[in-house]
């Protein structure tokens, strides 16, 4: 349970995405291995899943990636995390209140 193919490039069952298909979509990357998915918010924001940054709440230790339809990363935007906060509530063994949210360093360039 929890473990992928390693190296996989889409998810089961998944299907290939064109560019532009899915602009919120970001890859987020701990230690420079895809991890957990995100949504872009705003500029500055990512929404994702408490239980992705749960324990790994180093921002130095992330990096947000948009503008990509497959792993490994050619010719995404990489964006460096300022913070990160997950639920004060959230708790790793429950399914309540899994959502965190990922301030970026810098803000997105929307193209």
């Amino acid at each position: 349970c929890g473990s992928r193919p390693q190296y996989n490039t889409r998810i089961v069952g998944g299907n290939i995405s064109r560019p532009g298909q899915f602009p919120w979509q970001a890859s987020l990357h701990f230690v420079s291995e895809h991890l957990c998915g995100g949504s872009i918010i705003t500029s500055r924001w990512v929404l994702t899943a408490a239980h992705c940054v749960y324990g790994f709440a180093d921002p130095s230790m992330w990096a947000v990636h948009v503008g990509l339809t497959e792993q490994p990363v050619h010719g995404a935007q990489s964006l460096s995390v300022e913070q990160i906060i997950y639920h004060a509530r959230y708790r790793p063994k429950g399914l309540d209140y899994d959502i965190a949210l990922m301030k970026l360093a810098t803000p997105l360039d929307f193209n």
